[in-house]
């Protein structure tokens, strides 16, 4: 069993000689030259990219809630839509601060007329007194109670501006610009202030 492994060895080795002998007798013509490829460089503008982990924060909100008390009638809006600033978002139900205000109005003009008569009073008491048909306590009297018509008028007209700034709350507006969130409330209810 020795021997024609013995014989196998060199009859291998014998064989590769020739093979390689063979390639190398090859001509020049007929081996394959290797394909090069060719890039030609022209300069262009490249877009470059970056993509960043972040989060986006908003550099301005506002937390819409109602200044006065009362039914919500409706909402203006439409979840996540873009409001402007001033744009009508809720309506609340106007009827008592109207009333309010027509109650104010009355103690207005009725303060009016009492600082009309307390004054036309006034100056007929300080007529008087220069005739000597009055006291000095009549005119004091008259004076002291036109001066308070005079603030009672004030009084009233600041009650009637506090009843026209409650009305016009009735309708709340969007006090920035932006997206708008979800709404917690929904026509019907009832709302408090602040």
């Amino acid at each position: 069993m020795r021997r024609p492994i013995a014989h196998a060895v060199p009859l291998i080795a014998l064989l590769s000689l020739a093979a390689c002998g063979e390639q190398s007798q090859m001509p020049a013509s007929q081996q394959m030259a290797p394909e090069v490829g060719v890039v030609t460089l022209k300069p262009q503008e490249a877009k470059v990219s970056t993509v960043l982990p972040g989060r986006v924060v908003a550099y301005q909100v506002s937390e819409v809630r109602p200044q006065v008390t009362g039914i919500l009638l409706k909402r203006d809006f439409v979840e996540g839509a873009e409001v402007k600033e001033g744009d009508l978002l809720y309506e609340i139900d106007p009827v008592q601060y109207k009333a309010a205000l027509a109650n104010a109005e009355a103690s207005v003009q009725r303060a009016e007329a009492t600082v009309v008569s307390v004054k036309l009073k006034a100056a007929r008491k300080t007529q008087l007194l220069q005739t000597n048909a009055a006291s000095q306590q009549d005119v004091d009297d008259a004076v002291a109670a036109y001066k308070q018509g005079e603030a009672d008028l004030k009084a009233a007209e600041a009650n009637r501006d506090t009843a026209e700034i409650a009305l016009d709350r009735t309708k709340v507006a969007a006090s920035i610009s932006g997206r708008i969130g979800k709404s917690t409330i929904t026509p019907g209810a009832l709302v408090t202030a602040s």
